[in-house]
């Protein structure tokens, strides 16, 4: 793992990537070094994707899901998301991986493009540059509105 100091002085918070041939794309050196060898990948929000390391997934879905009824539609509808979507990745010698037809489709994602790797603290959002860009400038021009409801949620917390 790497220590405090070296984390921020190697780290990004978006990483561009090309899509290459058959779909693989490389994960960034610095996010594969955070969340290790092996990560599982599933829908996102947005039509993005979600990469986390096998641990991180345990502490930031698995618990929500299992103090959920499945007795609710919406509960069982996320789970059928997030865990029928997941696919467990291992990285080649170069760090690439194949994005599966069904993450990929959703997400957009195409031969011969860019990618935008997003760091989001337990996880990693996948985009499609020309998804992200917009999404990004849609949540720009409010981010004062966004950050002052977020705030008065907190109050009422």
């Amino acid at each position: 793992m790497i220590s405090g100091e070296d984390w921020e002085n190697m780290f990004q918070g978006q990483v561009l990537v090309r899509v290459g041939a058959f779909y693989r794309i490389a994960f960034p050196r610095d996010y594969r070094e955070l969340l290790g060898n092996k990560i599982i990948v599933t829908y996102g929000f947005e039509n993005s994707l979600i990469a986390t390391s096998e641990s991180q997934w345990e502490k930031i879905f698995t618990k929500e899901f299992d103090n959920k009824s499945v007795l609710s539609t919406d509960v069982r509808d996320l789970r059928r998301v997030f865990l029928g979507g997941i696919t467990t990745v291992e990285f080649d010698q170069q760090g690439r991986f194949v994005i599966p037809e069904y993450l990929r489709e959703y997400a957009k994602i195409q031969i011969q493009t860019d990618a935008v790797f997003v760091w989001q603290k337990d996880y990693v959002e996948i985009w499609d540059k020309l998804i992200w860009e917009d999404r990004q400038k849609e949540v720009l021009k409010n981010i004062s509105l966004i950050a002052e409801k977020l705030s008065r949620e907190e109050i009422n917390d």
